[in-house]
């Protein structure tokens, strides 16, 4: 009678949409990825479900749920659906976990992930990416909950919010943008002690730099891609802290090769994905 119940469950469900139940998680989620230093490797761990409504249970709920040890999985997936994970699993430097996640299509978006963060606050995010150059997509939802292994030790979240390619909460024209900046990944230097703004027009960036003042050529391409040019820059001197803090800026500005944009954040991020400099709107 149960299995009945939840059969009619999963029927009324599908009229309102479509489930992705990605049996073979390999080919749903995403493949192995290291950041630039080699320290973070995410790998997706294949998963059959025994149960028909696990997508139901354990889908779309834009979340993520990590368990450390075999009897966090057991309690999570029952032993003999947790026997498809363990033994795939080193528990004294990993732990699993679950992502659970949704979007909608055709075209839909896709699960992504990126380091963010430095020293004590680096951590793993999880977030859906539109598709790109997606202006019209289909009404019909997709539930999806894919299992990884990820570094014990590391932080992990998931971000709600589906990034979109173009205008609004994703990537869009920085013309006309005035930013301060107020974090970066070195953690000795607090750089929201410092004048350091960037302003862009359609092609050019400037500022002040801590000391100086700046400018240089910048181009932006499909799917967020981030590059300046050759920056100039006057030539006043400046204490050794400020003088330190402008050189940082310059070097991590010229490592850029990814923006995200929304109405208030600007974040620039390195060929690793991760976080490098955060300005706010100003």
């Amino acid at each position: 009678m149960n299995r009945l119940i939840r059969a009619m469950a999963v029927c009324l469900v599908g009229l309102a949409f479509t489930i992705a139940a990605s049996c073979a998680m390999a080919e749903e989620a995403p493949k192995r990825a290291e950041a630039a230093d080699g320290s973070i490797t995410v790998r997706p761990l294949a998963f059959k479900p025994s149960e028909d409504d696990f997508y139901i249970r354990f889908g779309g709920q834009s979340k993520v749920t990590a368990m450390e040890d075999v009897i966090a999985v057991e309690k999570l997936l029952g032993r003999d659906s947790a026997k498809q994970l363990i033994d795939r699993v080193d528990f004294t430097k990993e732990k699993v976990v679950l992502v659970s996640w949704t979007t909608s299509g055709p075209p839909e978006g896709s699960l992504k992930h990126e380091v963010k963060g430095a020293g004590k606050e680096r951590r793993l995010v999880f977030y859906v990416q539109g598709p790109a150059g997606a202006q019209i997509r289909g009404m019909r939802a997709r539930i999806a909950a894919d299992f990884f292994t990820v570094p014990k030790v590391l932080a992990v979240a998931f971000d709600a919010a589906e990034r979109l390619y173009g205008n609004g909460a994703g990537s869009g024209s920085l013309a006309g943008t005035k930013w301060r900046l107020t974090a970066w990944s070195v953690g000795s230097l607090d750089p929201s002690g410092y004048t350091i703004t960037a302003d862009f027009s359609e092609s050019d960036i400037s500022g002040r730099s801590a000391v100086n003042t700046y400018g240089g050529p910048y181009t932006i391409t499909g799917g967020g891609a981030f590059s300046v040019g050759e920056v100039h820059a006057t030539r006043m001197g400046g204490s050794e802290d400020a003088m330190r803090a402008e050189s940082l800026y310059f070097d991590l500005l010229r490592q850029a090769r990814k923006y995200l944009m929304t109405t208030t954040t600007l974040t620039l991020k390195n060929e690793g994905n991760q976080d490098i400099l955060v300005f706010q709107a100003r």
